[in-house]
């Protein structure tokens, strides 16, 4: 039963697409660096440099154009009260409006969001293990998992594509190793296809997927009773790679 239950969330989690941009007009927006920002004099379409740190809300788009309303914007505390090149206490009650396409990719890049996105850890270290008084030596094992992750992703810079993936929770599959060394009693060496989950942290440096992670592989059968790491905890390194795409918004 627990092994069809995972199979079923891995197949869920397999399925999940990225999203568009969805605005909602009562929540509020908060710039996450300097953005260049559209108004119109008249019939002439200027621009001024909203700080980053300004919030707005949506109020619509428009052939490609999302228009937004900048929050009232202290006086007291502005420092840009003077200059008319920035959004500031004297021109904020104006609409504003950017090109849908980069107000989304910057959106997306700079918030925080749920990710998904598929996750390698090539080499394990298992503790080591007392099974019926004989002590087995922690292991570094070449136990090759693969599965697909989900994790909230937050921004470690404003202005660099970096982040941090906290907390992942990973389902997928092992090939895992049974051989004399490590079962009892002591089995021919063979190669068993897993179930493993693991939890951790990735990060994202420009694309490049980092993460430490520690999990548990379940051997099916006799060979899950004879493994002496069966259900026991490994700690690993993993890397995110790319099959068809890279870490998704959802």
């Amino acid at each position: 039963m627990k092994t069809k239950i995972l199979l079923v969330v891995i197949m869920i989690c397999c399925q999940i697409h990225s999203q568009e941009q969805e605005w909602t007009l009562s929540k509020s927006y908060k710039t996450s660096i300097d953005l260049t920002v559209n108004y119109l004099d008249g019939t002439t379409v200027k621009q001024r440099t909203a700080l980053a740190g300004l919030k707005y809300k949506y109020k619509e788009t428009v052939d490609g154009k999302v228009y937004i309303k900048f929050l009232k914007i202290i006086v007291s505390t502005d420092p840009k009260k003077d200059d008319d090149s920035f959004v500031n206490s004297t021109n904020d009650n104006i609409t504003y409006f950017v090109e849908s396409s980069k107000l989304n990719a910057l959106h997306k890049q700079k918030t925080s969001s749920l990710v998904s996105g598929t996750l390698l850890a090539p080499i394990k270290i298992r503790p080591d293990e007392n099974v019926n008084g004989v002590n087995y030596p922690w292991e570094l094992s070449t136990d090759i998992s693969l599965g697909q992750y989900l994790g909230y992703r937050f921004p470690l810079s404003r202005t660099n594509p970096y982040y941090i993936t906290i907390p992942t929770f990973t389902l997928g599959t092992s090939l895992l190793s049974i051989n004399s060394s490590n079962t009892t009693p002591e089995k021919e060496s063979s190669t068993t296809l897993g179930l493993t989950w693991s939890t951790g942290i990735i990060l994202d440096l420009n694309g490049f997927n980092v993460g430490l992670l520690v999990g548990k592989d379940y051997a099916p059968g006799q060979a899950g009773k004879d493994w002496i790491y069966n259900e026991k905890t490994w700690f690993s390194i993993g890397f995110g790679i790319s099959l068809t795409s890279k870490n998704k918004d959802l």
